[in-house]
């Protein structure tokens, strides 16, 4: 066995494994080939309980991976898990298949630990796929070898040692012929990118290199996420909100990272483009509203700048609201009960029906005087825009009694200690 050191690679690999991996259950993603066959065997060296899990697309190359990875799990003596996963080759089965694999991995794990055989080929790879398709520090920083719960012990190892480890000791694998496929950015730069690289800087070590630099953008990450931490993030009706004066007055780079964080609640994990964020932060710096990706808008919202998918939609109508009682009207919860001064609603609306519905054109509260369209009385109290036909109108005999929150009409509100309290709730 090649020596590293005063290390073989064998005892570098199983004291990674054991550096990295928690004790107790863990599963290991067997994709088939030498690198999850390392990883795994390393775990066992390391005294760790494995379980195998191989995802089964069912595409070219499938079954030759699945023998290999029972193969491997009986050389290993472990229990091997095979989850049927289908994924159709065309337009983006890298990451519908990478999304497959996480969801059945995260399904049997249940909460253990997942090992996966990542390399430090690897981590290049991804950096340069970060790199270039614009990413911030967090991208540039490439993957973690702790982000439970998935653990990479082999980030410091190269492709090439796992191939030794394997051959070496005999550990069954098969390469995977869709690693040639070059319809895949990654393998293009897998084989055309990376040796090209290599070829053109001569004796420097590139996949180091660009794993020292994951290293030092991981750092500056990790700095960029604390100093966002003094950017508080509220969720409301659905809309994710942003402090405006908040952003403004933090360190662009610190801004830009909270408004990266923030977006991907909304836009998921995979959100968060630099094209996005640019969108978001025109906003905080003066315009009105921004389009997103994904169908997401990005716009002022009083202090705040909201981050949304448009105007929520109307819920369905309450026909009995209780007296005292709470109810949840969409992301809205409107809650009557007892009070003890004046200024609230008329005790006698509890002996009434009153029911509970958004907004229709046309309708008018009665005021002081006269009568005010609906709209406008949302839109003097600020009412969000993408709430406004969602918001809840406290009805009485077919009259509007209160918009809750706004107003009541001038007829439902009581003079006398005793009012009813109206009080409302907006949601996450």
């Amino acid at each position: 066995m090649a020596r590293t050191g005063e290390m073989t690679l064998a005892d570098r690999i199983a004291a990674a494994c054991d550096g990295v991996v928690p004790s107790g259950p863990v599963v290991a993603a067997l994709g088939g080939g030498a690198d999850s066959a390392a990883a795994a065997w390393g775990c066992r060296q390391a005294g760790r309980s494995l379980v195998g899990v191989f995802v089964d697309h069912r595409l070219e190359g499938s079954r030759r991976l699945r023998d290999a990875a029972e193969r491997l799990t009986r050389r290993l003596d472990i229990e091997l898990q095979v989850v049927p996963a289908p994924c159709a080759d065309g337009p983006g089965l890298e990451l519908r298949a990478r999304e497959l694999r996480r969801d059945a991995l995260s399904a049997v794990a249940g909460g253990r630990p997942i090992v996966v055989g990542h390399t430090a080929d690897d981590q290049a790879e991804t950096v340069l796929m970060h790199l270039l398709r614009g990413a911030g520090t967090r991208g540039a920083a490439g993957m973690r070898t702790v982000d439970p719960p998935w653990y990479r012990p082999l980030l410091d190892v190269t492709r090439d040692d796992t191939r030794a480890l394997a051959d070496g000791l005999a550990l069954p694998y098969a390469d995977d012929p869709a690693n040639a496929d070059l319809r895949f950015t990654r393998n293009r730069i897998r084989r055309i990118g990376l040796p090209s690289l290599v070829a053109a800087m001569g004796d420097r070590d590139v996949v180091g290199a660009l794993g020292a630099a994951a290293r030092r953008f991981r750092d500056v990450d990790a700095l960029l996420g604390t100093l966002a931490d003094e950017v508080p993030v509220r969720r409301d009706a659905g809309a994710t909100l942003l402090p405006a004066p908040v952003l403004a007055s933090v360190a662009r780079p610190v801004a830009t990272y909270a408004v990266w964080r923030a977006l991907r609640g909304p836009a998921g994990p995979q959100g968060g483009s630099a094209a996005d964020v640019a969108a978001v932060m025109a906003v905080v710096d003066g315009a009105r509203r921004r389009q997103l990706g994904g169908g997401l808008l990005a716009e002022r919202e009083g202090p705040y700048v909201a981050i949304h998918a448009g105007p929520v939609p109307a819920p369905d109508p309450i026909a009995d609201v209780p007296v005292p009682g709470r109810v949840r009207f969409g992301a809205i919860t409107v809650e009557i009960a007892p009070g003890e001064g004046s200024g609230g609603l008329a005790p006698s609306l509890a002996d009434g029906r009153l029911s509970l519905r958004a907004p229709e054109p046309g309708d008018r509260i009665d005021i002081a005087g006269g009568r005010k369209r609906v709209v406008e009385a949302l839109a003097e109290a600020a009412v969000p825009v993408r709430l406004r036909s969602a918001w809840p109108l406290l009805v009485a005999d077919g009259a509007v009694a209160a918009i809750p929150g706004v107003r009541l009409a001038s007829w439902a509100a009581s003079r006398q200690d005793g009012a009813l309290r109206l009080e409302i709730e907006r949601g996450p």
